[in-house]
C-alpha cells in the first residue's frame, strides 16, 4: 500500500511538474495612443484596466509611507521653490522657475515619488516634509509649483504645500493648492485607510477630484503602462513598459538562448525589487523599417508575491496604433499556497526607537520558514535573511547599530501573509 501511495504522489509531482513548463500565449492592450494601463496577475490572468491620464497625484496608503509620484504622463511637472519655507506661501512667486530644480518620479522604487526627491535630505527628511518625534507625523516643509494639464490641452501652473501625513485613524493624506495669484485656495484631505487594500490613492488638481482607480495589490504582479524616463543626458522622454508590484521580484537574464532557458536557480543573484526591470528596454524601434523590434535573447523571471516564479518572454509590441503588447509566460516554480509557509501574527519590535539592537517578536502558527527584509524609505533592501520559526512566539535579535539613523521598515513573509512594522533608529 505504501509503495503505491510513493507511485501516485511521484506521479502527482510529474504532473505538476510538466503543467509548470507549459508555456502560454498571452497579450494586454492598452488601446490606441496607449489610453489604458493593465494590471497583469500571472496566476489568474486577469487584466483589469484603467484610465492613464485621469489623475494628478499618487498618494501611498502605506500606514508607514510617505511616498507621494506624479503622472507625468499626464502633463505634470513639478518644481522644489527654492529658498523659502511654508511661511512664503502667500508671497511665492515663479519669476525664473525654470532654473529650479524640476522633480521626477524614480524608476527604481514604487514608494518614492518626485515629492521625495531632495538634494539635500537628512535622516528623518523625507524632501515633502519631516518627521515630527512627538506627533509621529511627517509635517510639510517645503513649497511646490506644480503645472497641470486638463483633458483639453489647458495648462495651468499651481502652488502647493503638502500639508502632513497624520497618524490618525484615517493616516490621512492632507496637502493645499491654488492659483499662483492665491484665487482657488484648497485644501484636500484624503483617507487612506478606506483605500489600504491599493498601493495608492489618487487625485486630480484639474477636476477636484479623489480618484481610486487600481486593484488591490494582491491581485496583480506587473502594470503595462506609461512613464517617462530618463533616456540620456537628463532628458526625460515617454516609454511605454512595464511597472513591478511589490513585492514582486524580476531577474532580467540575458542574452540567453530562450528556448533552452527555463530555470531561474542560475540567476538567484540577479533578482531585484526595481520597479522598470522589466521597464521598456526589451523592445526598439527600426527606423528603417517602422516596426518595433523585441529582444530575441531576453528573459525575464518574475517572482510573484505568492512564491511563485514564471519565466516571462516579450513576444510582440504593436505600438501607439493599438497598445497591443504580446508575450508568452511559463510556471517553472511554485510553492503553492497550501505548501507555502503557514501565517505569522502579532509582531512588535522592542526597544522601538533602537539605537543598537532591537528584538523583532513574532507568534507563528507552526514551524515555518519566513523571509526577514528591512527596507530605507527609498524602498532600498537593507537586509534579507530566512527566518527559521517555530510553532508559538520567537524572537530575533537585529543589530540596528549598522543602519544610519532613520526611518526603516522591517518586514517579515511568510508567503501567504507579509507584515511590517516601523522602526526608528536613532
Amino acid at each position: 500500500m505504501m509503495k503505491k501511495f510513493l507511485f501516485f504522489a511521484l506521479l502527482l509531482c510529474c504532473v505538476l511538474n510538466l503543467n509548470a513548463q507549459v508555456a502560454v500565449n498571452d497579450s494586454v492592450t492598452m488601446n490606441a495612443n496607449y489610453q489604458d494601463e493593465v494590471y497583469y496577475s500571472f496566476y489568474t490572468g486577469a487584466k483589469p484596466t484603467a484610465t492613464i491620464k485621469n489623475w494628478d497625484l499618487a498618494f501611498s496608503t502605506y500606514t508607514m509611507d510617505v511616498g507621494i509620484r506624479i503622472n507625468s504622463i499626464n502633463g505634470v511637472n513639478l518644481w522644489s521653490v527654492p529658498g523659502t519655507d511654508t511661511t512664503g506661501w502667500a508671497t511665492l512667486d515663479t519669476a525664473g522657475y525654470q532654473s529650479w530644480q524640476e522633480l521626477h518620479n524614480t524608476d527604481s522604487a514604487m514608494f518614492y515619488g518626485a515629492f521625495n526627491i531632495s538634494n539635500t535630505p537628512s535622516q528623518f527628511d523625507f524632501s515633502w516634509g519631516v518627521y515630527d518625534f512627538n506627533t509621529h507625523e511627517v509635517i510639510g516643509d517645503s513649497l511646490f509649483v506644480i503645472k497641470v494639464t486638463d483633458l483639453q490641452g489647458n495648462i495651468y501652473f499651481k502652488k502647493l504645500w503638502i500639508i502632513k501625513r497624520a497618524d490618525n485613524a484615517n493616516h490621512d493624506w492632507i496637502f493645499r493648492y491654488s492659483n499662483i495669484d492665491n484665487t482657488g485656495d484648497t485644501t484636500i484631505t484624503i483617507p487612506t485607510t478606506p483605500y489600504d487594500t491599493k498601493n495608492f490613492i489618487y487625485y486630480s488638481i484639474t477636476n477636484g477630484n479623489i480618484i481610486d482607480r487600481e486593484p488591490a495589490s494582491v491581485d496583480w504582479d506587473i502594470v503595462f503602462t506609461r512613464y517617462t524616463t530618463d533616456v540620456g543626458g537628463g532628458m526625460y522622454y515617454p516609454v511605454a513598459g512595464t511597472y513591478s508590484n511589490y513585492p514582486t521580484e524580476v531577474a532580467d537574464v540575458r542574452p540567453v538562448d530562450v528556448a533552452t532557458t527555463n530555470s531561474d536557480l542560475p540567476y538567484l543573484n540577479l533578482y531585484t525589487y526595481n520597479l522598470t526591470e522589466i521597464g521598456h528596454d526589451w523592445k526598439t524601434f527600426n527606423m528603417s523599417t517602422s516596426l518595433w523590434e523585441i529582444e530575441d535573447s531576453l528573459v525575464y523571471f518574475v517572482r510573484t508575491g505568492a512564491g511563485e516564479v514564471y519565466k516571462l518572454v516579450m513576444t510582440g509590441f504593436d505600438g501607439a496604433g493599438t497598445g497591443n503588447i504580446y508575450f508568452n509566460k511559463t510556471l517553472v516554480s511554485t510553492t503553492g499556497i497550501s505548501e507555502s509557509m503557514a501565517a505569522v501574527s502579532q509582531a512588535v519590535l522592542y526597544p522601538n526607537p533602537s539605537a543598537e539592537n532591537t528584538q523583532l517578536l513574532f507568534t507563528a502558527a507552526k514551524d515555518l520558514q519566513a523571509s526577514l527584509k528591512v527596507f530605507g524609505m527609498d524602498g532600498k533592501v537593507m537586509m534579507n535573511a530566512p527566518v527559521y520559526a517555530q510553532e508559538g512566539l520567537n524572537r530575533i535579535q537585529l543589530q540596528t547599530s549598522r543602519y544610519p539613523d532613520g526611518i526603516y521598515v522591517v518586514e517579515i513573509n511568510s508567503g501567504s501573509e507579509i507584515i511590517r512594522q516601523k522602526l526608528v533608529i536613532q
